[in-house]
């Protein structure tokens, strides 16, 4: 009983995670929208543009995609092409699923060691990408770094319930009585 209890209170605290990167993501749309809209003003009624709207917005969405990239899969949103999967049987769709989601984790846990590593090492260095504005880096490499790690565990989360049989192909959590 203690161990379902604990496993419920961490998916609650996992799911408030998602749902912050999330959160933050369409914060950041909301951000790209006002400036663009701001560059349009000042570009075109008081001729003076901006310098920053591009760039922000470049790392806008780059921000945008990794933070929000775990949400999408926990709520099967990404791209499928389930053609071949709708026909398998119940059991051959969970062991796809499982495989997929295997291999989905270790690509994103590889993807995260590196950014992590070109992270610190841009952090260390100092190192500044030189544009229309100077940027430091490592917030952007950072960023690639945590969304996918989020999106590693996600994967590990997905594999286990398919694995377990938790989860019909492309649905939510099933219980056991259900199945």
């Amino acid at each position: 009983m203690g161990s379902k209890k604990n496993s419920k209170g961490l998916s609650r605290v996992w799911d408030k995670v998602l749902l912050a990167t999330t959160v933050l993501s369409g914060i950041i749309i909301i951000g790209m929208m006002l400036s663009i809209g701001y560059e349009v003003f000042m570009r075109y009624f008081l001729n003076r543009p901006t310098r920053w709207v591009v760039h922000f917005t470049e790392f806008g969405l780059l921000y945008v995609t990794f933070l929000a990239a775990a949400w999408v899969l926990k709520h099967e949103g990404h791209v499928k092409i389930d053609i071949v999967l709708s026909r398998l049987s119940r059991k051959a769709q969970q062991f796809s699923e499982t495989v997929t989601s295997s291999i989905g984790a270790v690509v994103s846990g590889a993807f995260f060691w590196f950014a992590l590593r070109s992270t610190v090492e841009t952090f260390t260095l100092g190192k500044v990408y030189y544009k229309a504005i100077t940027v430091l880096q490592w917030p952007i490499l950072g960023i690639m770094a945590l969304g996918s790690l989020v999106l590693t565990v996600e994967f590990i989360i997905r594999a286990y319930r398919h694995g377990r049989g938790k989860v019909a192909a492309g649905h939510e959590e099933v219980s056991e009585g259900e199945m």
